[in-house]
């Protein structure tokens, strides 16, 4: 049966192929895609309405704005909803109505700034798209969005220090997105290119059945590193594969990302004593309100002594079996 509130699909699209006889990537991203959806998400002035028209364009499939839907199913303007009902109520309407159009795929969803704050809807979008984060400084935002009024978050008496907080309480949450591409001030069409370069360059491509962009999740595409700009390597090893995260003050994100992977479990740093010294500290110990318990071990101080990790070892997997009992 058909959504009647999802947008109307659209019609196939023929497969296009290079002149050396190879499918365009285009048309590969898409026929991985299946269902799913190219899930946008990022501050507001990030430019995901004008890059994901671009983008659903260039795919050949419809593009879906989740502010625009949210309005037209309440009836009034989002300004409008934020001075008669409050955020909250916002949030579980806009909440409910991307879960909806989650079902309308494939498309180019693009979210509100704080719809991937909510852990029910990155959820969602993970089991139903591929997430996207346009990453741009506050500096790119402010411009983009001083001269607007249809901001409600930024209705304060000092709208870049509001700016600068959102970013701080967003941005480890946006990193959790599958890919990163850097949001900047450049052509947007060069943004298109770029969020079709990373969405293409994984197993994808390798004909992996439409599993290729889920298992590239999290490489990144940015400019060169910064401080908010991580970098994630993905270590494909079955189901022992893991990700390396590079980059400046990423310490603050590891409970978010902890408790995404597994919530509630307890984790072990294992550091020498000269890291722990200068890092710890910046580590979570609540693990974001999830994770549990960190510890250190003097033990590894030495990194040449591998066995030093044995013991370290022995009684991780000695109350993993606890738990497990």
């Amino acid at each position: 049966m058909s959504n009647p509130g999802a947008p109307n699909p659209a019609p196939p699209q023929p497969v296009a192929y290079h002149s050396n006889g190879n499918a365009a990537p285009e048309t590969t991203i898409v026929a991985a895609l299946g269902a799913r959806s190219v899930v946008l998400v990022g501050m507001m002035g990030a430019g995901k309405s004008s890059i994901g028209r671009r983008l659903a364009s260039r795919l050949g499939i419809p593009f879906v704005d989740a502010d625009t839907e949210i309005e037209k199913a309440a009836g009034m303007s989002i300004p409008d909803i934020f001075a008669t009902r409050g955020e909250p109520e916002f949030r579980t309407g806009e909440a409910r109505v991307i879960a909806r159009l989650l079902d309308g795929g494939p498309q180019v969803l693009a979210t509100g700034g704080g719809a991937f704050m909510n852990a029910d809807t990155r959820t969602a979008i993970g089991a139903k798209g591929v997430s996207i984060w346009l990453n741009a400084d506050v500096e790119t935002l402010m411009r983009r969005i001083k001269r607007r009024h249809d901001r409600p978050l930024l209705h304060t008496d000092d709208p870049a220090a509001t700016l600068q907080q959102l970013i701080d309480e967003r941005y480890p949450i946006y990193a959790l997105a599958d890919f990163t591409v850097q949001s900047r001030e450049v052509p947007h069409e060069k943004i298109v290119d770029e969020i079709v370069d990373v969405l293409g360059a994984g197993p994808a491509s390798a004909g992996n059945g439409g599993r290729g962009l889920d298992e590239g999740r999290h490489h990144v595409m940015t400019a060169p590193l910064r401080s908010s700009d991580p970098i994630v390597v993905d270590v494909a090893l079955g189901d022992r594969s893991y990700d390396i995260v590079i980059g400046r003050g990423q310490l603050g994100s590891l409970g978010a990302r902890i408790a995404t992977l597994r919530p509630g479990a307890k984790v072990a740093i294992v550091s020498d004593e000269n890291v722990a010294a200068q890092h710890l500290d910046a580590a979570p110990h609540d693990g974001g309100g999830k994770a549990g318990e960190i510890a250190d071990d003097a033990a590894a101080q030495r990194n040449d002594e591998i066995a030093a990790l044995d013991p370290v070892r022995d009684e991780i997997v000695a109350e993993r079996r606890q738990m497990l009992e």
